[in-house]
């Protein structure tokens, strides 16, 4: 590091890369991303839950419809 001081740089504000305008819609579209992928995660929590009934009915399913024959 010849002829810099350790520590030191640039910063660069946020606001000189992207008018506050882009952010905000950068930051609605991430929103809208986590919205919609949060209602597919909810239908496949429901799909599994009854998922899991069924198969708790399919599983005692034989038991209650086992007859002696003789």
């Amino acid at each position: 590091m010849e002829g810099r001081e350790k520590g030191k740089g640039i910063a660069t504000p946020i606001a000189s890369l992207f008018s506050v305008d882009e952010a905000q819609k950068a930051a609605q579209w991430v929103n809208d991303s986590i919205a919609e992928r949060q209602k597919e995660l909810d239908q496949l929590n429901a799909f599994i839950a009854d998922n899991n009934a069924l198969k708790k009915v399919v599983q005692k399913l034989p038991d209650e419809l086992s007859h002696d024959i003789m």
